[in-house]
């Protein structure tokens, strides 16, 4: 399907729809009849294999059609993958956008290592500590891979690596909107009240189900875990959801009760946003180090490229 825009026509297709036979239809009509010269096309694809493949397709219909020399012209084009465009274009353009002619475009793997690196550098030993005592009470793993994806996240959308902080404290707080105003820490006590209880009126000489035996031996752990301060927020999310079986549900729907709460416990809403705050600061701090790596070894990567082309294209 095609939609036309002012002067811009976009074809979107899904795969074996008839795109590139469409797009080499429309490359022979732009040649041919408006006269724009091949030197003034750029194409991109997502492989290597399809743009070679679209360019050996509109030659092939330009030497059929008796447009040879139009044909041998098509060498001048721009078509490739996303990356290699960007990549001739940022040559073509180095001095008006200040930059070296001899591009050093650092691989996908090795950006990895230097952004591990930048992260490594902006880490001290309270905030790791902070991050991995946050994390595990929120049962969330591997909280510096968080930190990459929203990086990138920022990088794909040339979000500015200090407009990440206020973005973290606006999203904490429009994701705290959906909880429950926080209360106070007595919901501890609460809880450890509730369970208790249940451990003195579950009577096991008239509850004798393995369902009920599980079922204390549960609130038995939990009560050893409750005292301990701090504690993972998956206990009190089990205990909201945990039964026993009929005789004892009346007496395990206090604790389910109680436990519920957990979404209006003060530290479970400083969590959040010690977590948020945190991964947004973090991501901040790493992006600006890393964009100081690069600077310094005089490299750029593949996103680096799509931002500096769209840049150039808008100048």
């Amino acid at each position: 399907m095609s939609e036309q825009l002012a002067h811009i026509t976009f074809i979107s297709a899904g795969a074996g729809s008839g795109k590139t036979y469409r797009l080499t239809e429309e490359l022979e009509r732009a040649l041919v009849q408006d006269g724009i010269p091949a030197a003034g096309v750029i194409g991109t694809t997502f492989t290597v294999k399809a743009a070679s493949e679209l360019q050996d397709r509109v030659r092939e219909r330009l030497i059929t059609r008796g447009y040879p020399r139009l044909a041998e012209q098509m060498s001048q084009a721009l078509l490739g993958t996303v990356h290699s465009v960007c990549e001739r274009l940022l040559k073509r353009f180095a001095f008006e956008l200040g930059l070296s002619p001899q591009l050093n475009v650092v691989a996908m793997e090795d950006g990895n290592l230097l952004f591990n690196q930048a992260l490594d550098d902006v880490l001290d030993a309270t905030t790791v500590r902070t991050m991995n005592a946050t994390a595990a009470r929120l049962g969330l793993d591997d909280w510096q891979k968080t930190v990459k994806k929203l990086a990138d996240a920022a990088r794909s959308n040339d979000i500015a690596p200090q407009a990440l902080p206020a973005m973290g404290k606006q999203s904490a707080h429009d994701l705290l909107a959906f909880f429950p105003a926080p209360q106070t820490e007595a919901l501890t006590t609460t809880l450890i009240d509730a369970v208790r209880a249940a451990l003195d009126d579950i009577d096991t000489a008239v509850d004798t189900t393995k369902g009920t035996a599980d079922y204390l031996q549960r609130l038995r752990r939990a009560i050893y875990q409750l005292r301990r301060f701090p504690n993972e927020w998956s206990l009190w999310i089990g205990l909201s959801k945990a039964k026993a079986t009929k005789k004892s549900e009346p007496v395990a729907a206090s604790v389910r009760e109680a436990a519920g709460a957990f979404s209006a416990h003060p530290r479970f809403h400083d969590d959040i946003r010690t977590f948020i705050e945190g991964i947004y600061a973090i991501a901040a701090g790493t992006l600006a180090r890393f964009g100081t790596i690069k600077a310094e070894r005089g490299l750029i990567d593949f996103n680096d490229m799509e931002q500096l082309a769209l840049k150039a294209l808008d100048d």
